[in-house]
């Protein structure tokens, strides 16, 4: 059992420059604060990039929290290649279901993927609030499950710039799945070299363009299931899946 953890990207300062004791930042501070640390308690802070510290809590104010005697401790294994998850919009509450269970189950990337027949629009105004909105999630959902690397949430992209896109974000050799009601399971294809990309379309399946684009970059059809499932359900699924590949 974990104590405490908490997202503090300002430590990654804090390890140029150690200071003990350390007065934490506020919103760090704030949320340690809620979870009602006291002084004595072990504490841990992780970056999001990949360190994670633990020390004890020395003191508590009203709005501040001061720890001390932070040693770095090595943090649960990543991913050892990039596995990105690119899912078409849904509404908001099913994508922020996606980021926090996609980053539970290892996802390292992930896409937010206007399709032909995707459910709801996108609002250009408001995309980096909502990439902001995703980061947080993602952060959130790593402080409950271990892990020390926050997923990097990627701007929304259409569907036809991905490729491009794609080369700009991450290195290859990477092979596309795309998900296909009644394809070739998982379970009887031999795990890619290098990383991997899971593309998840609206529940009003792919568009006849869409899949020949697919085509065009040897992606490979891929199946969960032979009934259909939720954008969102097919999302986790997948990820679930595809990381006995990892595992091997």
């Amino acid at each position: 059992m974990f104590p405490p953890r908490f997202y503090t990207p300002e430590a990654r300062s804090w390890h140029t420059a150690p200071q003990t004791p350390w007065d934490l930042p506020p919103e760090t501070a704030y949320h340690a604060l809620v979870r009602r640390v006291l002084p004595g308690n072990p504490i841990r802070l992780f970056d999001g990039a990949g360190r994670e510290w633990e020390g004890v809590v020395v003191a508590v104010g009203r709005r501040t929290v001061t720890v001390d005697a932070l040693q770095p401790v090595t943090p649960l294994p990543e991913p050892p290649t990039p596995r990105v998850l690119a899912t078409a919009l849904l509404p908001a509450e099913r994508l922020d279901w996606v980021v926090q269970k996609g980053t539970e189950l290892g996802m390292t990337h992930w896409v937010p993927l206007v399709t032909a027949r995707s459910q709801v629009g996108f609002d250009a105004a408001r995309a980096e609030k909502k990439r902001r909105h995703w980061q947080q999630v993602a952060a959130n959902a790593c402080a409950q499950c271990g892990r020390a690397t926050v997923p990097e949430i990627l701007p929304v992209t259409p569907l036809t710039a991905f490729a491009e896109r794609l080369a700009e974000w991450v290195t290859p050799p990477i092979t596309w799945f795309w998900l296909q009601p009644g394809a070739t399971s998982v379970a009887k294809r031999a795990p890619p070299m290098g990383g991997v990309v899971l593309l998840v379309g609206p529940e009003g399946g792919w568009h006849p363009e869409e899949e020949r684009y697919f085509a065009q970059h040897e992606a490979v059809a891929l199946g969960l299931a032979p009934w259909v499932l939720r954008a969102e359900t097919a999302a986790v699924a997948a990820l679930a899946q595809t990381a006995v590949w990892w595992s091997q």
